[in-house]
């Protein structure tokens, strides 16, 4: 290791942290007053040079490995309730700390950008590849990062801060965006019918939400 190489990693290191601080909110707010031109950024940028894209906004999946992360730090007081549910040694090891369940919610929260990937890349003429699944996953990571943001906020401290009414208004808006936002992803990106991309957007966030929920029974209910 080139010990003279320490100062400018951590140069790099602190710089990146500012202009995660700095497009962080920037990216939320961009995804959820515009949707769909966000989208459209996304493709675009994904067609440039890795080192060059998203030069003024997040990377997909950072953008994503964020928000879970920030989550995390909202409702920290749900890593108590995992583990006192959990009866199983894997699940009391998965949610013995705060570095162990964040892992494990980055892995089962990226399942529904997943099943949304695969499932438009399945439609999509061609074979389902590496390649093929980085423009639709990435354009899901943008989709889930504000969802999982807000409806963790909301659910975690948004009864207490706003109130009960006020907080269930506010988590019925945002799953209603939610359901419009993935369905323009459908539309925009095939030319499928409406009706058909409305049941690709209950299959992306049922599927999703099926394969988070065995996750978690894996997890919890692995016998010693």
């Amino acid at each position: 290791m080139d010990f003279f190489n320490i100062p400018k990693l951590i140069e790099q290191g602190v710089y990146d942290v500012m202009m995660w601080i700095l497009f962080f909110p920037l990216t939320v707010l961009r995804m959820i007053v515009s949707p769909r031109r966000t989208l459209r950024y996304v493709r675009e940028q994904a067609a440039l040079d890795p080192d060059t894209a998203f030069s003024d906004a997040m990377r997909p999946a950072l953008f994503l490995a964020i928000a879970i992360i920030l989550g995390s730090f909202i409702s920290p007081d749900d890593i108590d309730v995992l583990r006192a549910t959990s009866n199983s040694a894997l699940g009391k090891m998965v949610y013995g700390s705060w570095t162990s369940v964040t892992a494990f919610s980055m892995i089962a929260l990226c399942l529904v950008p997943l099943v949304g990937a695969l499932l438009l890349d399945l439609l999509t003429p061609g074979r389902v590849s590496r390649e093929s699944l980085r423009v639709p996953f990435d354009q899901q990571c943008y989709i889930g990062a504000p969802s999982i943001l807000v409806l963790t906020f909301l659910g975690g401290v948004g009864p207490s801060l706003l109130g009960l009414t006020v907080s269930g208004i506010a988590v019925t808006a945002a799953l209603v965006w939610v359901l419009v936002v993935e369905y323009f992803y459908f539309r925009d990106n095939s030319e499928l019918r409406p009706l058909v991309c409305m049941a690709l957007v209950l299959a992306t966030l049922l599927g999703g939400l099926v394969l988070i929920v065995l996750a978690a029974l894996l997890v919890t209910g692995v016998s010693r």
